[in-house]
């Protein structure tokens, strides 16, 4: 499923979706970028991660949040805060697992939106 990143297979995957008005897939592919994303970037920056014993399903949001406290540390949080801010919109809406349900309505402008704060992570150094 994953080419030699990963983003390039997932966030073209959920565009393809969204192309072709499936708007729950798309988000479905957004959320599994981003979640590769805060996988990859802990891994990369040697960011310690709470543990678990199920290592096949961290807890993001604990992945999340060891990002921006390293950013924090770093002293490079502001110049990522407008990144993050756009995920952290899109994060309680799109980028919820539990918000691709069914019957749960998934607004395309919201998944563009979604789509877009991923994919501006990935230029994150």
């Amino acid at each position: 499923m994953l080419l030699q990143d990963g983003k390039l297979e997932l966030l073209t995957r959920a565009k393809n979706h969204l192309s072709n008005n499936d708007e729950r897939a798309a988000a479905v592919y957004s959320r599994a970028a981003f979640e590769y994303w805060v996988k990859s970037f802990c891994h990369k920056k040697n960011i310690p991660v709470p543990f678990t014993l199920d290592n096949t399903h961290p807890e993001i949001n604990g992945l999340w949040e060891a990002i921006k406290k390293r950013l924090v540390e770093k002293g490079t949080l502001v110049q990522y805060q407008g990144k993050i801010a756009d995920l952290e919109t899109f994060r309680k809406i799109v980028l919820n697992p539990w918000s691709h349900g069914a019957g749960a309505h998934v607004v395309k402008a919201e998944v563009q939106g979604a789509i877009a704060a991923v994919e501006a992570l990935f230029s994150m150094k």
